[in-house]
């Protein structure tokens, strides 16, 4: 699991962006990330950020994945 997280994915096409909205559950977060193609596994990233306290901190806009990040590297953009 902990390889899963740190290992750099590509996005499913460069220049996918992502809305989240105010307010929105990172569970639910993890599932548009999903759905857009950038996460592979939500389901562990949304259980490391539980772990980490980190599923609290995330703030809403626009994201724009461009090239490869890792499921960490997409938390650390989110906070």
């Amino acid at each position: 699991a902990w390889q899963v997280l740190h290992t750099p994915v590509p996005p499913a096409s460069p220049g996918t962006v992502v809305v989240v909205p105010a307010g929105e559950s990172f569970r639910a977060v993890t599932a548009r990330l999903h759905d857009a193609g950038v996460l592979a596994h939500p389901l562990l990233l949304h259980a490391y950020a539980r772990w980490a306290g980190a599923d609290r901190s995330v703030r809403s806009g626009e994201f724009r994945f461009d090239a490869s990040i890792s499921p960490v590297g997409v938390l650390a953009l989110l906070q």
